[in-house]
Formats: structure tokens, sequence, C-alpha cells
């Protein structure tokens, strides 16, 4: 949001790159793009066929480069994930960020007002497995099964770390963290297509988060005691 320029550029232009590269080589596109594209009006979770809405800079230049991959006229999947989570000590997104700081804190605020997808890194690696073994082409919707709040989540992961009776995680809504991007409301997708075509494997949010609190905590397990 506070640089246009490189977002577009990256994320349409490369785009775009990328799409005459595979017009020239004859190969197909996969496409990862974002539930970000919706406005988050819908009260319901979006499917593929609904209009999109960006309301912040990087999902329009999302938005853009899935215009880029449809325009190029070759073979292409899109992907639109969720709230992503991956990575463990890597993890720079929300379920990282809540591991990190309940190292040192007892008590968190975490908003209740906006909902989404979680989507699980391994989860969505098998399931984009899958898609580029078919020849299924268009927009397809890959997150967990289910919806939550970040104010949920953090709550499911002090209670897997075993942690609820020592840490407070204090619900507030979304202008106590005024942020440079406007978020929309909702970010809940569902996975319309791949059930439609009996792809859809994503298990449960809640069940993929469990596994990867378990592994978390494994790690730093074996890495206290080496």
């Amino acid at each position: 949001e506070q640089d246009p320029a490189h977002a577009y550029l990256v994320n349409t232009v490369g785009t775009e790159l990328v799409v005459e590269a595979c017009r020239l080589t004859g190969a197909r596109l996969l496409y990862m793009s974002t539930a970000a594209v919706f406005n988050g009006q819908k009260p319901t979770p979006y499917v593929e066929t609904d209009p999109p809405g960006p309301v912040n800079t990087y999902a329009r230049s999302k938005l853009a480069g899935e215009f880029a991959v449809q325009g190029g006229g070759g073979p292409h999947q899109i992907v639109r994930a969720g709230w992503l989570v991956g990575g463990y000590g890597r993890d720079k997104k929300f379920v990282g960020k809540i591991l990190r700081l309940l190292e040192e804190r007892r008590e968190l605020a975490v908003v209740t007002d906006k909902r989404g997808s979680l989507t699980f890194a391994t989860d969505l690696a098998q399931v984009l497995v899958t898609l580029l073994e078919t020849e299924h082409t268009g927009i397809f919707h890959v997150a967990n099964q289910g919806s939550c709040s970040r104010y949920e989540v953090a709550r499911k992961v002090v209670e897997w770390l075993g942690r609820r009776h020592e840490v407070t995680i204090r619900p507030i809504t979304s202008e106590a963290f005024p942020l440079p991007a406007p978020r929309s409301a909702s970010e809940v997708i569902e996975n319309a297509r791949l059930k439609a075509l009996g792809l859809d494997t994503m298990p449960m949010w809640e069940r993929s988060l469990q596994g990867y609190i378990r592994d978390y905590l494994a790690a730093k397990l074996c890495a206290s005691s080496s």
C-alpha cells in the first residue's frame, strides 16, 4: 500500500512476463492468487464465480495478475488461497507472529471483526500437485475447511500450546490496529470447484492447526535438547 508501483511491478508486470514466457514455450501456468480479491461484503463464503472487488493495492495488483493470465490465451490454473500458514520458525504470517509473541508475552490483543479461511502450506501443496496432474483449467479456491477470526485462531494456538490458563487473549476491533492497507471484513472462501470435481482434500482448519502446533513444539524440543 505504501509502494503501489512496486506492487504492480511484481504482481502484475512480473506475471505478464511469465505469461509471455509460457506462450513462447507452450507451458501451462499455475498462478497463485488470493482471497483478498473480494470486497468482503458477502455474508457467505466466496466461490470462484463471485465477482471480485479488491479494496487494497496488493489485492488489486494480484487481480490484475489474474487478468493477465486469463488474457494470455494459454492453458492456466489460477489458485486463490486464504490466510496462509507455514514455515514454522520462519512463518511471517499471523500464526507465526502469534507463536513468537507468546514466547515473551502472557497477554495479547487480537482482532475479532475480520474473518477468513486458513490455508496451511502443506495441505495447499498437496492440492496443487493434484491439480497439476489434471487437465482442469480456470480459477480454483483452495483453503482449509471452515472459517475463523484471528481471535479464534489465537485462542486455539494458546490452547494447543497447553497455555490456556496462563495466557490471556483479549478481543479487540480492527480500529485498535490501524494498518496502511484497508482489509475486507471477510476473506472466507469455499473450494466449490474442487468439491464439484471430487478433488477437495483440504482438512478442517482446526485439525491442521493442531498438527502444526504439535510439529512446532516437537521442533522446539529437538532444538533445545541438541
